[in-house]
């Protein structure tokens, strides 16, 4: 498929586009036998997709402005089955390289205290945070918490 179409009328017609007969294209020229394409109301998407299905050598009305090089950008052509993949394989990266979250409590509400006393003061307090038990003797100068 050709990409660059450029469009010039090195030698115009001499005949005046009112005498031509009114068609649903354009105008038909009884001189030259042919239809003459009206672009005049085209974008240049338009012109370039009437060029493209229509290869032949074509008469036509234009604007001077619209006299120019034009470029056709074919689209890209994209293999599903390959996007597919790349989506699979940068998920897995994804997946494979993030740390998990956790959150961070406060250690007021986070610890769980047991605290189990005894008569003597010289036996030892078993003391119980988050399922450890830590073990020692509780001493104390004031015997008022017996």
């Amino acid at each position: 498929m050709k990409t660059n179409y450029n469009l010039s009328i090195p030698t115009p017609c001499a005949k005046p586009w009112a005498s031509f007969t009114t068609t649903s294209t354009g105008g038909f020229c009884t001189s030259c036998s042919k239809t003459v394409i009206d672009f005049t109301r085209m974008s240049d998407n338009q012109i370039l997709q009437f060029i493209n299905q229509n290869p032949q050598q074509v008469c036509g009305r234009f604007r001077s402005e619209q006299l120019k090089e034009y470029r056709s950008i074919e689209p890209v052509k994209i293999k599903p089955g390959s996007l597919l993949l790349k989506a699979g394989i940068l998920s897995l990266f994804l997946v494979l390289t993030t740390k998990p979250g956790s959150a961070q409590t406060s250690l007021l509400y986070a610890q769980k205290e047991t605290v189990q006393t005894s008569a003597h003061p010289d036996e030892r307090t078993i003391l119980s945070i988050n399922d450890r038990i830590v073990r020692g003797l509780v001493k104390s100068s004031d015997e008022s918490w017996l």
